[in-house]
């Protein structure tokens, strides 16, 4: 190895931090498990968005979450169904809860809807949902940056 790290690397690394500027806003989320690349959802309840801007966290309530994948997976204490999905990520677009925070590919046509599976309490649907992390309904991003967080 030549010693640089790969996006495709530190996605395969868990938990990771997600930090994107857009609109003159700072704001991200948290993935407690690695980053899968085939479309299928993933993710348990202490992941979370947040806004630098508006000094925040935005918690997963569950109110609304993706479909599970339909395949059994395995664990150490053997199979289990996952009772939801948070986070999704394929080759056109990575996103967190239903309409919460979804980047596509080209990074120049996201969106952000909060209250779907992350919230802090506003209306779904409502301006305020639509514009609390990028200060726009639709947004380019400007900066991303994505952060392995590694134990020693």
């Amino acid at each position: 190895e030549d010693g640089n790290i790969t996006t495709e690397k530190i996605m395969e690394e868990t938990p990771t931090v997600l930090i994107i500027r857009a609109n003159g806003k700072v704001f991200g989320g948290y993935a407690t498990q690695p980053w899968r690349h085939d479309g299928t959802t993933f993710g348990d309840a202490r992941c979370f968005l947040f806004s630098i801007s508006n000094d925040i966290k935005i918690p997963f309530h569950g109110r609304q979450t993706l479909p599970p994948p339909p395949q059994v997976e395995e664990n150490e204490d053997g199979p289990r169904l996952p009772a939801f999905g948070v986070l999704r990520s394929s080759d056109n677009s990575l996103q967190f809860g239903v309409k919460d925070l979804v980047l596509n590919a080209n990074l120049n046509e996201c969106s952000s809807e909060l209250e779907y599976s992350f919230g802090v309490g506003l209306a779904r649907g409502s301006k305020e949902s639509k514009i609390l992390l990028a200060g726009s309904e639709t947004f380019q991003v400007d900066e991303i940056e994505l952060w392995a967080i590694l134990d020693k």
